[in-house]
């Protein structure tokens, strides 16, 4: 069975004028579609993706797509910097942010930033020499033990503030992982539960959202952190101990001397 061939107008198109002689006009249709601008292309890139990005694709774990309409809150656009400052003061001196903003020289200088702790599987920025720089290398899956690094990122915090210190605790969107640092250090100074702690954090960064294996351990140490202030210190019930023994033995001696003076 043979194809059959279509056949396309010609682009010129001969007529016959009425002198007898014949006039080569341009046929509009073929004309438009031979003209017709090309559909838009997008723009070539220059290169492969920032690494940057590929590093934050790598550490979203499986709450990439459930997070990506709170992500958009995260980065605005500014003409006096090149991402809007996103710090979020939880209390005197303790901020909380994006990747983003940690690593705007304009933002550290604005908030006088002396410490900072980067909760990210690597420290990809290199802070001033005058700004103290620690890692939490964690990334922001709910199987990832953040509780580890509590008592470290905590007394780091701690230190700073009892100096008079300005502390930034960020991961890439100010959402999971930094949030969980401050919570737990909420949890340890303030003495809160897990839920006024996410009610704090909450009131001055709305999109703070930690995963749900985040929340997990936070909640662990709550309990943990309750148990050990409920209690009084190993060293005191070791000292009482001591003491009663020793008042055990005096009272052994004495008897042992009574004991004697009626025998004589």
């Amino acid at each position: 069975m043979s194809a059959i061939a279509v056949q396309r107008p010609p682009l010129v198109k001969m007529t016959v004028s009425p002198g007898g002689s014949t006039v080569n006009k341009i046929n509009p249709v073929r004309a438009r579609v031979r003209h017709a601008a090309p559909p838009p292309q997008p723009p070539a890139s220059d290169g492969p993706p920032p690494p940057s990005l590929m590093k934050r694709a790598r550490t979203t774990g499986g709450d990439y797509f459930a997070r990506r309409a709170l992500r958009s809150q995260c980065i605005r656009r500014s003409l006096d910097d090149h991402f809007f400052p996103q710090a979020s003061e939880i209390v005197p001196g303790l901020f909380v942010c994006d990747a983003y903003t940690a690593t705007s020289p304009a933002v550290l200088q604005q908030l006088g930033i002396t410490h900072v702790i980067s909760v990210l599987p690597d420290g990809f920025y290199a802070y001033p020499r005058g700004i103290k720089h620690v890692v939490v290398p964690v990334g922001d899956s709910r199987k990832d033990d953040i509780g580890r690094y509590f008592r470290k990122a905590l007394e780091f915090i701690q230190k700073a503030l009892d100096a008079d210190g300005q502390v930034l605790v960020h991961c890439v969107w100010g959402m999971s992982r930094s949030a969980t640092i401050v919570m737990a250090y909420l949890i340890e100074s303030r003495n809160m539960s897990t839920v006024q702690a996410l009610k704090v954090m909450r009131a001055k960064r709305e999109i703070v959202r930690p995963n749900a294996g985040f929340l997990r351990q936070l909640q662990m140490y709550e309990v943990t952190r309750r148990v050990e202030k409920s209690r009084p210190p190993v060293i005191d019930r070791d000292v009482e101990d001591m003491n009663r023994k020793y008042a055990l033995l005096v009272l052994e001696r004495r008897r042992e001397r009574r004991q004697s003076v009626r025998s004589k």
